[in-house]
């Protein structure tokens, strides 16, 4: 019997060059929330974190995304502090 995977892959996005892209508001750009009064538009998603490294804020955001019956972002946190306990817990 087969299993159901799926695997996506996505630019690296080293060839796009952007000053001060972390900065700029523009409606061409993929916002999870509401930022701007848009139609449905296909994104070119790549794997840049415009700006660098990110705290993780507690905001709900994964629950609308995450396919699964889970807390994700308390296992995110759990698991870069190596919590096991807790990992195993959520």
């Amino acid at each position: 019997r087969a299993t159901h995977s799926q695997l996506t892959v996505i630019p690296e996005g080293d060839d796009v060059h952007e000053a001060f892209g972390w900065a700029s508001l523009s409606p061409k750009r993929y916002s999870a929330g509401a930022t701007y009064l848009k139609l449905k538009k296909a994104y070119r998603l790549d794997a840049r974190l415009l700006g660098g490294p990110r705290a993780i804020i507690v905001s709900n955001e994964y629950d609308k995304v995450f396919p699964l019956d889970i807390f994700p972002e308390q296992l995110i946190k759990s698991t870069l502090a190596f919590n096991i306990d807790k990992m195993e817990q959520l």
